[in-house]
């Protein structure tokens, strides 16, 4: 890292390892779609391997020859990547984070002060999925945490409102009422929590009607279903571990009907989804609490954040 706060700009190259690991994991299976080629008829899964992991070779070289540059000044930040430059002013992001994108990948997340049309549907729909509506790429030669302090601290000191101009409102969060926002979000209002549990019903009765789907369904059904009732849990104070209470009913009743021999199968699936479906009911009339809890504001309310930067 190059330049501090007290001596801008502040410059950061992205990691060699990055690169680094692309061309290797690239030269592995190109050299596997090669022997292909080689040793029988090739294949489309041939093909595609070696046009994308020849791509991803390239990209990996580029990024060894020309890391990624990140440029921290007084008038905002600047990141530099492969043939592509994205520029900042200080007025238009903040609330710098991080935030995990997978298993181990950690980038830099932010939001933004305005809401321009431009790519609107796009910024919305990360901030579903991730909690961001914007991110730096990943890889930077410091620890994301020492990344996001610096970015807050210099936006703090460099960021210049002219006296008397009226500040553009802060940039809302999504709206919660959506099957995303049940699955991506910390807390979901009953109305996003009914829409999100009507839509999975849906797709799960539709997709049990195909044969092929049936296999996998009930699993995929089940984790959907964990995930929305966590966050509908979390809207009035409680951990999503209380959902343990729903399967610690469920599957003893289903096991001890289904030793006595009262019903046929196609009866205990029904037992089962009728406990599920007053589990269900009971969560979803609670009222969520109107203030910020444990698990963050409510559904579509700014965070304290925010509201700070509305009132600068």
């Amino acid at each position: 890292m190059q330049g501090s706060l007290e001596r801008p700009p502040i410059v950061l190259r992205s990691k060699r390892t990055r690169g680094i690991g692309l061309v290797a994991v690239s030269v592995i299976f190109v050299a596997i779609a090669l022997f292909q080629f080689a040793t029988a008829k090739p294949s489309l899964n041939a093909f595609l391997n070696l046009g994308l992991f020849g791509l991803t070779g390239l990209v990996g070289i580029w990024m060894l020859v020309a890391p990624y540059r990140l440029v921290i000044g007084p008038d905002g930040l600047t990141q530099t990547m492969l043939w592509r430059t994205m520029k900042f002013a200080w007025t238009d992001i903040y609330n710098f984070r991080p935030i995990g994108i997978g298993l181990t990948n950690k980038m830099i997340g932010f939001d933004y002060l305005r809401d321009p049309p431009k790519r609107r549907a796009l910024r919305r729909l990360n901030a579903a999925f991730a909690g961001v509506q914007g991110a730096l790429q990943p890889g930077w030669e410091i620890p994301p945490q020492d990344l996001a302090n610096i970015l807050n601290e210099a936006r703090e000191r460099w960021l210049e409102v002219p006296e008397g101009a009226v500040q553009p409102g802060v940039y809302a969060p999504p709206p919660q009422n959506s099957l995303l926002a049940a699955l991506t979000g910390a807390r979901t209002n009953r109305k996003g929590f009914w829409l999100a549990t009507a839509i999975v019903f849906a797709v799960a009765i539709g997709m049990s009607l195909v044969g092929p789907a049936r296999s996998g369904l009930a699993g995929v059904t089940t984790l959907l279903f964990v995930r929305i009732y966590a966050s509908r849990l979390h809207d009035f104070g409680r951990s999503g571990w209380w959902q343990l209470l729903l399967y610690g009913v469920q599957f003893p009743a289903v096991i001890l009907i289904a030793g006595a021999g009262a019903l046929p199968p196609g009866g205990l699936i029904g037992v089962g989804l009728l406990i599920q479906l007053v589990f269900t009911a009971v969560i979803g009339a609670i009222p969520g609490d109107p203030g910020t809890n444990r698990f963050g504001p409510p559904p579509n309310q700014h965070s304290a954040i925010a509201i700070a930067e509305t009132f600068r």
